[in-house]
């Protein structure tokens, strides 16, 4: 079924998206032990669809963006091929994304992704 929305009321959706996004990278950013992710702010946080589709996106480094979606992808077709699936309120947090025996996920050695159902 599709919704018609009306302009005003999209904005708001979109805007409280993008905060929340934001609102993650903040989060993010205050308990980080990271330098890279305290001081550098070398960091992105994304609300992405069940679909693979980024919602909205908060301005910290945008360059990672573009894998967020993918790197979801790859992440859920293992859990497939594994046999798993996500319940909601599942969430999957992925380690050292670019080991070869496991599917490359992200761009940093160290860097952890959330997915949450």
């Amino acid at each position: 079924m599709i919704r018609v929305v009306d302009k005003a009321t999209l904005e708001v959706i979109r805007g409280a998206l993008i905060y929340g996004a934001e609102e993650m990278g903040v989060v993010l950013r205050r308990v980080a032990y990271s330098p890279n992710i305290k001081e550098r702010v070398d960091l992105s946080c994304a609300i992405i669809s069940p679909w693979g589709e980024t919602v909205a996106q908060a301005e910290h480094i945008p360059v990672h963006l573009g894998s967020l979606p993918w790197g979801l992808a790859r992440t859920l077709e293992y859990l497939e091929r594994r046999g798993e699936a996500l319940d909601l309120g599942d969430v999957v947090v992925r380690q050292r994304p670019l080991r070869e025996r496991h599917p490359p996920a992200g761009h940093h050695r160290r860097e952890a992704r959330l997915r949450g159902g």
